[in-house]
This record gives structure tokens, sequence and C-alpha cells, in this order.
């Protein structure tokens, strides 16, 4: 079996999580313009994972995620969290869920939609 790199499952996610709102008819909890407050963790969550893989550049070590690492970084973010990529693409998501009107509440509403009575 392959493995999936993070930056598509990121993709995957993206593509996938207004596909399941739109099947599931989920309401929406976060309305106009306060859905665009996601933007922020959006482009922060991306920033965060952009500056995790220049630092992997910078440092001349392996990204690749399967392969065995060259060294440990411990410059820039990675002083702050050890894997800065993985973290950004999760606040990413959080703003996906935002700016895409969900709310956490939404999957709770949605196992208790599926359960038998």
């Amino acid at each position: 079996m392959q493995k999936l790199l993070p930056p598509i499952l990121l993709f995957l996610f993206v593509i996938l999580m207004p596909v399941v709102c739109w099947l599931t008819a989920a309401p929406h909890f976060i309305y106009y313009p306060f859905n665009l407050l996601g933007l922020v963790p959006i482009a922060l969550g991306l920033a965060l994972a952009k500056s995790g893989s220049t630092i992997f550049a910078k440092e001349e070590t392996n990204i690749m995620t399967f392969n065995k690492p060259d060294k440990l970084v411990e410059a820039g973010v990675f002083r702050y969290t050890r894997n800065p990529m993985y973290l950004g693409f999760v606040i990413a998501l959080l703003g996906l869920v935002d700016l895409s009107s969900l709310s956490l509440q939404q999957f709770d509403w949605y196992l208790h939609k599926t359960e038998p009575a």
C-alpha cells in the first residue's frame, strides 16, 4: 500500500470536508461575515507549514516523511514544535471548518442523526 504524504492528505481533506457537508445536508452554525475569520488560521497554518519546509531546505536535510531523517533540526519554529508542518496543516483545516460555516457541533449532530432509535 502506498503511503500518502501530508500535503496530499491535506488536499484530500480540503476536498472531502465540503463534500461531506453537502451530502449530509448538515446545518451551518457560523454565518457570513464571521465565517471569513477562517481565513486567518488558514493563512497562519499554511505559513507555519511553509516555514518548517523552508528550514528543512536551509538545513539541507531530508523532508520526506517516510524516509530516514538525516539530522535533528532545532532552528526556527522547530524550537517550539517538533512538527510545524503537521501542526500548520491542522490549523489550516480548522480554519477551513470555520470558513465553510461548519462547527464541531455539526459532527455531533450528524452522529445523533444516524444513531438507531
